[in-house]
Parts: structure tokens; sequence; C-alpha cells
């Protein structure tokens, strides 16, 4: 069955060529509604299916748009006002209160708001009488009305018609017997009032404020038009749908333009601030409710007083409502422009905490302390589910296809690359795991695989399967990995021995030397054994000469030269035992170098140190050292994922997924950074003092800063 009026006496339904109206939202108007209503039904009692014909309402009661496309014959869907109250009813439905009832449904809020008591814009049908009729009983509704007579008066005497007016003619109906102020019928506007008075004076047409930058037509009503931003969205004035490039046929001459006196930097200066610039690009300002609020102060249209109020705050955008006392014209102003339904600033909020590796938790504590108005943790949880994953892997997915195909380029059509994982929390109870290949002649990223720990039997089997998918990952794009180069891992040696059959596989240098380092150290504590920790600088360093002053297939010339340490510690240089490599390298030892803590053969300290330097993993170790590349920059690379994914944080698979792209996307865009340098143009560098020096420092060139995007 079709909806009808719930009104007594009244059945119309859409087919009736009226509009049915659902209840308001506000409690406050639910309430008036339903006593209007009890007039003609006493048990009314309002239900979500109940609904009131466009018959009950005045025409001020519908929006500025809804009466002006009626006007004109455009068919649209009429829509009311938020203070719309059905007032309008049949005769033979209600009988007319008496005073006292008629005062007492005024108290209670059933007639016309106060602002709009000076009178009603259009007059009810003879037919029909208002439930609530409108008595000024108040000093500031006479007030208001006198104050509207003057402004009338004295704009009718001003604009003077002439021969070249444009006349808009107006339909008033007659006005209600209680509100005496009349409407005019006929506004005119002479072209001898379109001229703008200079800075400081005042013109003799319509009188504008001299303050205003304006553009004035001389078509319709004349007016100064706002300079308020392009979100500002006029809801409720009679003006909204007034086109100012399709109101007239005239040549651009017709626009008057109020000329400021400006220097050519200011011109340069606003040019540049008013050119239309992307969401993205927009410069953002932190604005107090108060400083905001102040901008509302006048009419834009009338220049009067204007009650004005923040309407609505999603996240970071605000809506402001200014409603004109005097012309009621009622608008209401965005702080930021949309992108389909959701506010730009919001959806920047969620992605600027994201691309910039912070923590949305710690971020939103911060503005909810500085009291600033921001999106919820859901919310950024969502704009991070639906838009932001996908626009960094698609991201991630572009800037690895332009690094595959460079490799597919290069002439030599090699592929030597470093590969080590890492965990997302400390200890052997990770849930995630990632493993990273590094190219190591151009410094860049070329894959990255995440491995959750239920899909292999433990946590300690992540890298190995890492790295699987990452060598299948680099054949289907039709590419051979020539050299790899990773860490001691057991299961990847014996793997990449296994499957790479056409693959030399390296070990990196340092990580070799760490484990060397860390057991000089704790032999270094043993009784009688103090004199070893002196002598852990140089066997490291002697490891890392071993790999580099030998050609990378040479792996046996690379374990004599290590074996020779044994010999030299015992100040023993030459007559070594290995045919390779009989004698050392270095100098005759003068000075500071005969004077070295020498190890004495068959003590303690000498057997322990060289049973420990002779064992048979690290020989197997040595000859497989990398004599020219190292993963160090895998190693900054993590530090730089520490950045973007904390350990001391849990994210969900799509979330770390999203954030390792983030931290590769960022290496391989600051992995060539350039030397920073002075003002004169010399190289700068720092001094800094690392843990792995025991104390000792270490000079490193100066980089330029860090981009976080192109």
């Amino acid at each position: 069955m079709p909806t009808r009026c719930v009104s007594g006496f009244c059945s119309n339904t859409n087919q009736d060529g009226v509009s049915l109206h659902r209840w308001p939202k506000d409690s406050k108007f639910v309430r008036l509604w339903e006593k209007a209503v009890q007039n003609t039904r006493s048990d009314f009692k309002a239900t979500k299916s109940s609904r009131l014909c466009s018959e009950h309402f005045r025409e001020d009661c519908f929006t500025a748009q809804t009466r002006l496309s009626l006007k004109l014959g455009i068919s649209v869907r009429p829509t009311l006002i938020e203070e719309a109250v059905p007032t309008i009813f049949r005769k033979h439905e209600i009988e007319t209160p008496p005073v006292s009832k008629m005062r007492k449904l005024d108290e209670v809020g059933l007639g016309m708001p106060k602002r709009r008591a000076a009178g009603a814009l259009f007059q009810t049908p003879s037919s029909t009488v208002t439930s609530t009729p409108k008595l000024p009983r108040t000093a500031f509704r006479k007030r208001q009305i006198s104050h509207m007579l003057g402004e009338h008066e004295a704009s009718m005497i001003k604009c003077t018609p002439t021969s070249s007016t444009v006349d808009t003619q107006v339909d008033t109906p007659p006005q209600p017997p209680q509100a005496q102020s009349p409407q005019p019928t006929v506004m005119s506007v002479s072209k001898s009032c379109q001229t703008r008075p200079k800075r400081g004076g005042r013109s003799k047409g319509v009188q504008v404020g001299p303050k205003y930058h304006t553009v004035t037509r001389d078509v319709g009503v004349q007016c100064s038009m706002d300079m308020s931003p392009r979100t500002s969205t006029p809801e409720n004035s009679d003006h909204e749908d007034f086109d100012m490039s399709s109101a007239d046929s005239d040549s651009d001459d017709d626009f008057q333009v109020e000329s400021m006196d400006t220097t050519e930097e200011e011109e340069s200066f606003f040019a540049e601030d008013m050119a239309p610039q992307p969401v993205n690009k927009q410069r953002i300002f932190m604005v107090y409710e108060t400083a905001l609020l102040s901008l509302f102060d006048t009419c834009s249209m009338c220049h009067s007083e204007c009650r004005k109020f923040v309407r609505t705050i999603v996240g970071t955008c605000v809506t402001v409502r200014q409603m004109c006392l005097s012309c009621d014209n009622t608008r209401d102003w965005v702080s930021q422009p949309f992108l389909k339904d959701t506010p730009a600033g919001n959806i920047n909020l969620s992605a600027s905490v994201l691309f910039g590796g912070a923590s949305p938790a710690k971020v939103l504590r911060v503005l909810k302390h500085m009291n600033v108005s921001s999106i919820s943790y859901k919310t950024f949880m969502t704009h991070q589910a639906h838009y932001l994953h996908s626009a960094i892997k698609n991201r991630w997915t572009t800037e690895n296809d332009l690094i595959i195909n460079s490799i597919k380029r290069r002439p030599s059509k090699q592929l030597i690359v470093g590969g080590d994982g890492r965990s997302d929390s400390p200890g052997h109870s990770a849930k995630y795991g990632s493993y990273s290949l590094l190219d190591l002649e151009r410094n860049k990223i070329v894959d990255i695989q995440l491995v959750q720990s239920n899909e292999v039997k433990n946590s300690g089997a992540m890298e190995k399967e890492g790295l699987i998918r990452a060598v299948d990952y680099i054949r289907s794009k039709g590419l051979n990995i020539t050299r790899l180069v990773t860490d001691r891992h057991v299961q990847i040696r014996k793997w990449a021995r296994e499957e790479l059959p056409g693959t030399k596989h390296e070990l990196d240098t340092w990580h070799v030397a760490k484990g060397i380092g860390k057991k000089i150290d704790s032999l270094a504590k043993e009784k009688d054994c103090e004199v070893v920790g002196k002598w852990r600088r140089g066997i490291v360093n002697h490891l890392y000469w071993c790999a580099s002053s030998t050609p990378a297939d040479e792996g046996q010339l690379k374990l004599a030269k290590w074996e020779s340490i044994c010999e030299h510690i015992a100040n023993k240089h030459r007559g070594h035992d290995n045919p390779l490599f009989r004698r050392c390298e270095h100098e005759a030892l003068n000075g500071k170098g005969v004077k070295r803590k020498w190890l004495k053969r068959n003590t303690k300290a000498y057997e322990k140190l060289v049973h420990l330097l002779s064992t048979k993993h690290l020989q197997k170790d040595v000859t497989q050292l990398s004599s020219h590349h190292n993963t160090s920059s895998l190693e900054s690379y993590h530090a730089v994922v520490n950045h973007f994914a904390p350990k001391l944080l849990a994210f969900s698979h799509k979330g770390m997924r999203s954030r390792l792209y983030l931290a590769a996307l960022h290496f391989n865009e600051n992995s060539g950074r350039a030397q920073a340098t002075t003002r004169t143009g010399e190289a700068q560098y720092s001094v800094t003092t690392p843990k792995y020096k025991k104390g000792g420092h270490v000079v490193k060139k100066l980089l330029v800063d860090c981009t976080y995007g192109k």
C-alpha cells in the first residue's frame, strides 16, 4: 500500500502531487511535529514510518533551491530546512485556540524561529489557517522588524531604475495579518550603481564594505561576491543557483574588478596562492576555533550580523554554518575538499602516519593531547585496509619492475645478490620472517618475501623458505642469480648447494668476523688468557685481508693465508707449513711492532686461541668468503625496517607487508645519496663512536638528508 500522510483528515500520497517527508532526527523538532499533528489526532505518536505531506508546511519551510526550482518549472524533490515545523491544516481539522493556548504553543517553539519572526516570505492560502500565529511578543522581534523595514526602504531609495535597468520580478503572495512587514514586488538595479568605491570611500549606489574584493555584474540583484574557499556550499540562499558565467551574454568588459595597490612581489604571491593545486600539495594550517568563527561574523550578502556555529565535525573536517539575522541567507562552509565521500584531510592524515613509519596510536594520542580534532584509530585501520595497502603494493610493483628491467638491459646479464632474513621479534618465537634480496652492484632491493611461522615447521625455518620464494620470483622474471652472498645459515648453505648448481654461493665476511670476535672476547675472560684480547682487532682485520686480497675462486689460498695467523701471533713470519703461503707479506717489524704482546707456544692462551682459529667449520667458512661483496647494506636496510616496523609493535600480515614495502622504497630512493658539502663546496665528515669499536672512533662521510617520497 502507498505511504500516506499521518495528519488527521488528510490521506495524501505521492500520487496526489505532494511530497511526503520523514520525521526530523532532532528530538526537539520531533516533539514539535508530534504536537502539531496532535491538533488533529490527539493520541498520535510518531513512528519510523510516519510521514507528513508538503501541504502542511509553509513555503518558507523549504530550501531556497526548492523554491527557485519550482518557480522556474524545474521538477525537483522538495527539501525541508532543518528548522521546518508543520503549521498548515484545513479549517475543519482544527479550531483556532484561544490566545492563552496560542501563547503556550509559541513558548514550546511551535512557531517560526526567532530570526524569522519579522515576517514570513510567503502567505498561506486563504483556505487554511496556521495553528501557531506569529505575534511579536518581545522587544527583540519588534527591533528586528523595524531594522528590516529601514533597510528595505533605504535600498529602494538608493537603487533608482534607469533605461538600462534589468528588472527581476518576484511574485510575493499577500502577507499574513499578524506580520505587518511588507515585501518588495520589484527589485531593480541600475548600471549607474556598478562603480566600485576607492579604498576607504563609499559608493553612491548599493553600499558594501570597501574591504571586500568584489566582482559585479548587471544582472539580477547587485551584491558582493564573497571571496570564500571553493569548498563553501550554500544551502539556503536565494542566490545559490545564480550562474555568473551564463547569466549574461555580454563581453568580459562588463566585469568591473576593484583595483588593488599591490607590488609585483605581492601580485606574484597572490597568483601563486590562488593557483589550483592538487589536494596533496596544498598547505595545511592549524586554526583555533575562535579565530575560525570570527571569519563568519558578517553576512557576505548584506554585511549584517550573523549567527555562526560549528555544525559538524568529521575527523579533521569541520563544517561551519552561517545564518544571517537580516537577509535570511544561510550557508555551510567546509574546511577541506572531499575525495568522493571522505574528507581529504582524514585520508591525508592516515597516509602520512603510515608512509612516515609512525605509530598511529602515538600520533593520535599526541593530537588528542593538543585538543586537535582528528580521526579515530578505527578510522585509520579502515583507511589502511581500503586504500593505503593497495596503493603501497601498486607503487612497489611499479618501482620493482623498473629495477628488474634495468637488470635485464645490462650487457653482462649477471645478477649478484645478497640475501638475509629478519624476524619481527627477538628470540625464537617470531610470528613473521622477511627475506630480502639486494642487488649488490646497484645497491637496490630487488625482492622481499614475507613468511608466517605457521607456514613452516618452526620459526627457524622461515629464513630458508623466504630465500626459496625469492629465488623463484627472480627466475619467474627471466633472470638467473650468478652469485649469492648470505650469512652462515646451515640450512641455506645445504639448499644452495643442492638446488643452485649454477650459482656461486659465498659467505659474507662481516658475519664470519663477528662470530670470531665474540669467541675471542669470551676466551679473553678466562684465567691466564687475558692477553688474547689484545689480538682481537688484529685477527679480525687479518680475516678481511684474506678475503679481499685473494681472487674469488681461490678458496685454498684464502685458507692458507688464514692459517698463517697462528704463526704470526707467536712472532714467526717466515717458513710457514702451508706451501701456498710460506711467509707473511707485511714489512719488517720495527719499533712498536717488536714490542707487541707475542704469545708463547705451549701456553694455555696460545693453545686455546689456535684451537679456536683452526676449527673445521671456520676453515670451511674461510674458503667460501666473498672477495668483493658483502651484505652490510642489507644490515642498513634492516635498520630502515626497524623504523617502519619496530619489533616492539605487532602488525597484521598486510600491515607488515606494507611496511616492508615502504622500507624498501625508502631505502632504494636514498641508497645513492651524495656526500654533503659546505657552502664553499668542501666535503663534510662526521666522527662517531660505534659500539663495535669498543670506545674507538670512526670517521664517516656525512650524506645529504633523506627524502620520504620524491
